[in-house]
């Protein structure tokens, strides 16, 4: 049980009574006077009010403990959301573009440029395309992880991995890479699939053809 200091206002006088005590019945031990109730002062602190559909009697530290507390991270209503300065994604526009021109001056002078052995060269042409294959199905797992649409898309229709990954996605890395190298296998890649689906086309039509004699 706490006490406090109670001041009497007609003599000046100071005394300690209980904080439970009825100022209405106490009196002055010096004067004999009534002890008026003291004033208290205003702190600064904002003060709780109670709501309209609180209990009556309900105190006003028991309505803010009822209230639901709102998470640290909801942003108010009203609030503007701002975004980053754009540092961050100029930075990664930046090392895109610094990679793809890299990648594809290395493999532009490698393919065109002359400077590897006729052997390496039939090489690349021959087998860019593998290359070419193991590109396009990193890009189709990439883009069933963002979403189960885009990757089913890109496993069923033709080239549409690209389209994926320098329209929709915004994996700026793996664009830069797969344009760099794309300079010195894209045309022998496209070579090869030409190819294969002429020949494809021309087994399908005469099947057809020897099943309709």
């Amino acid at each position: 049980m706490a006490d406090i200091t109670v001041t009497c206002q007609s003599c000046g006088k100071g005394f300690t009574i209980s904080e439970f005590a009825d100022l209405a019945q106490v009196a002055c031990p010096a004067c004999g006077k009534p002890v008026k109730a003291p004033q208290q002062e205003d702190s600064g602190k904002p003060r709780l009010s109670l709501r309209k559909d609180s209990p009556a009697g309900a105190s006003p530290e028991r309505v803010a403990a009822d209230r639901p507390a709102v998470p640290a991270d909801v942003v108010p209503a009203g609030t503007r959301l701002q975004l980053p300065t754009g540092r961050r994604g100029l930075s990664h526009v930046a090392v895109g573009w610094i990679v793809f021109l890299a990648l594809g001056a290395v493999m532009g002078a490698v393919r065109y440029g002359g400077f590897v052995s006729a052997d390496t060269l039939a090489l690349i042409r021959d087998y860019g395309w593998c290359l070419a294959l193991a590109v396009h199905v990193f890009i189709v797992w990439k883009a069933f992880e963002d979403a189960v649409f885009y990757g089913l898309l890109c496993l069923l229709v033709p080239f549409f991995s690209l389209y994926y990954l320098f329209l929709i996605s915004d994996r700026f890395l793996l664009r830069a890479v797969v344009a760099g190298m794309l300079v010195g296998i894209g045309q022998d890649t496209a070579n090869v699939v030409q190819k294969t689906a002429t020949e494809t086309i021309n087994a399908v039509s005469g099947w057809i053809e020897r099943g309709a004699e």
